[in-house]
């Protein structure tokens, strides 16, 4: 089997774990976190975002720490038993909560797990990284659909079955690597040049910003397109915005590796923040000014949504030797960008306005960083990706 094709059933078999994984934990919060706990369920769930999302950073940083030949694989293991403990301790209402957050810190390894399995393949980790992603959201669509609207247990049952395993299996192949290799950890993961640092932190920005707006997103194009809840209504209709994130994510990859091979470029970063910018703008268009025609709101959220590889993509070009630790870094900004949204619900006659300003400063951010990647590349060719 050729070398392409392996990277591309491994990215489907990353992108199905990445399903199953976001699939578990949003069925086990809602089937079983609300259904306990009630009016306490916003804090818990915030709970939860923290250490699914901003604990990947630190996870992700000592991952890549680990040895390569077998971080993936220990990432795999511990994140598969940990959803395991989770469902494991629910049996007691009492532990409930302390099962949805073993639950969040598998969630954790599994997604740092998946982004040093796919994001290395050299130009191939751009798409890569999107598809993988993408998957994602299918998982967190149909366990908030499910969790709301009741499913059999036994279907939880399954998932822990492919869980054990995926464990099992990755838990011998530590063995067997162990015992075989002299394994060494991992040094001098992170070397920042001035230009580097800005790059990185505009970066950050226009990711907190997309977190922000992505609050403000859901709410209107479900309004619009499929009512206002998953509850009572079709599994499709329910489904269409995670959809559409699905596409979105996945697009951001593809569409600029497609653009690479038919402008015959040869600077892949360059095209990735051009199309950023483009994409975030395309997507204030359509948001702001055609903010009541579906069509343009579907597509609107196709460009925003594409946005999540793109930045990620990026951030790993800065830090080349921590695919995990760039992956947490996108998903601390998002859980930063999350405060605001909760903390502040703004009216709805000023979303519109909102979402326009804060794309158009996400992509004045990204621009920045451009401009910085230009500048350092009149003397060096660019901040190479060392993936490429």
């Amino acid at each position: 089997m050729k070398m392409r094709d392996r990277y591309y059933f491994k990215l489907i078999g990353f992108g199905l774990l990445h399903f199953l994984t976001d699939f578990m934990c949003h069925f086990y919060a809602f089937r079983y976190v609300k259904s306990e706990l009630g009016a306490d369920v916003f804090t818990v769930f915030l709970a939860y975002n923290f250490v699914a999302f901003a604990l990947q950073c630190p996870i992700g940083f000592f991952f890549d720490k680990m040895d390569r030949r077998i971080s993936k694989e220990v990432a795999i293991a511990a994140g598969a038993l940990l959803i395991i403990s989770g469902y494991g301790i629910r049996i007691e209402a009492a532990a409930v909560t302390a099962g949805l957050l073993l639950c969040a810190l598998g969630n954790a390894c599994l997604h740092v797990a998946g982004s040093q399995g796919v994001i290395r393949e050299g130009k191939k980790g751009l798409s890569g990284g999107g598809v993988f992603i993408a998957f994602g959201a299918l998982g967190v669509g149909l366990g908030d659909y499910y969790g709301l609207n009741g499913i059999k247990h036994q279907y939880a049952f399954v998932g822990l079955l492919i869980f054990l395993i995926v464990a099992t299996i990755f838990v011998v192949k530590i063995i067997l690597k162990v015992r075989k290799t002299e394994l060494k950890t991992n040094k001098n993961l992170i070397s920042l040049d001035k230009e580097s640092m800005i790059c990185l932190f505009m970066c950050l920005i226009a990711v907190f910003i997309r977190s922000y707006v992505g609050f403000l997103l859901p709410k209107g194009f479900n309004e619009l397109i499929t009512g206002n809840a998953a509850e009572n209504v079709s599994l499709f209709k329910a489904m269409l915005p995670n959809i559409v994130g699905f596409i979105g994510k996945a697009m951001g990859g593809i569409v600029v590796s497609l653009l690479m091979i038919a402008v015959g470029g040869k600077d892949l970063r360059k095209l990735n923040y051009i199309y950023g910018i483009s994409a975030l703008m395309a997507s204030t268009l359509l948001l702001g000014a055609f903010g009541d025609v579906p069509a343009c709101v579907f597509i609107g959220n196709l460009f925003f949504h594409s946005l999540m590889p793109v930045t990620y993509y990026e951030i790993f070009c800065i830090l080349p030797q921590t695919p995990g630790f760039s992956l947490g870094y996108t998903t601390l900004a998002l859980f930063a960008g999350m405060i605001p949204a909760l903390a502040i619900t703004p009216p709805a006659e000023y979303r519109t306005i909102l979402i326009a300003i804060f794309n158009v400063l996400g992509a004045v951010g990204l621009a920045l960083a451009f401009k910085m990647y230009l500048n350092r590349g009149k003397g060096e060719k660019g901040i190479k990706c060392k993936s490429t």
